[in-house]
C-alpha cells in the first residue's frame, strides 16, 4: 500500500500511478507555475517603490511613507520567493516520487 508523501510544508504530494496524471505532466506543471512566478517576481522588482514617488508626502508627518511602502513591497517580494521555492522543491519531490 502507498503511504501519504508531503512536501516541506505538510501538503500531500501526488501519487504517480497508471491511471493518474504522468510524472512528466505533474512535473511540467510545476515547471509552468515555476516560469510565471518568476515573471511575477520579475514585475514586481520593476515595480517596487522608488523615494521620488514619495518625498512630498514626508512634509505631512508621520512616519516616512516611502519607507512604509519599500517595507510592504520587500514582504510582498519575501512572499514571491518563498512560494517560487516552494514550488520548486515540489516539482523536485514529484519528479523524484516513486524513483
Amino acid at each position: 500500500m502507498a503511504t501519504i508523501k508531503r512536501d516541506e510544508a505538510g501538503v500531500p504530494l501526488p501519487l504517480i500511478h497508471l491511471n493518474g496524471s504522468g510524472r512528466t505532466a505533474l512535473v511540467n506543471q510545476q515547471l509552468a507555475l515555476l516560469d510565471a512566478l518568476q515573471v511575477a517576481l520579475e514585475a514586481a522588482a520593476q515595480a517596487a517603490p522608488h523615494e521620488r514617488d514619495y518625498y512630498p508626502l514626508a512634509e505631512l508627518g508621520g512616519p516616512t511613507p516611502y519607507a512604509e511602502a519599500r517595507r510592504a513591497h520587500e514582504t510582498a517580494m519575501a512572499t514571491l520567493r518563498a512560494l517560487y521555492a516552494r514550488v520548486e522543491d515540489r516539482a523536485r519531490l514529484i519528479d523524484n516520487e516513486g524513483v
